[in-house]
């Protein structure tokens, strides 16, 4: 599966669950400029997600009091790979460190 057939699959995913919600075509449009604009700044959009995802995260957290609960699972899964996400990033944006070798 290359990098663009993940994104599709990804895109027609959210697509998907986005009319579940019921999120206006409208707003995303509004979103989707700001990012076009940003795009320059490689972090922008990555962090704006990986953001929703702990505002999600920190929104269950606070109303769920089940000893086990799927949803949680899946934020912890979600947040398992924006920590993941999130380092990569940072360490691309700050580029290449030299390596000292241990004397």
């Amino acid at each position: 599966m290359t990098a663009l057939d993940t994104l599709q699959e990804a895109l027609e995913e959210t697509t998907a669950v986005a009319a579940d919600y019921q999120v206006p075509e409208h707003r995303v449009r509004v979103h989707e400029e700001r990012f076009r604009e940003t795009a320059a700044r490689h972090g922008f959009l990555p962090g704006a997600m990986q953001r929703t995802i702990l505002d999600v995260a920190a929104q269950h957290h606070a109303e769920c009091d089940r000893e086990h609960c799927r949803t949680c699972d899946t934020i912890r899964h979600g947040l398992t790979t924006t920590l993941a996400a999130l380092r990569v990033a940072v360490a691309a944006e700050r580029g290449p460190r030299l390596v000292r070798k241990a004397s």
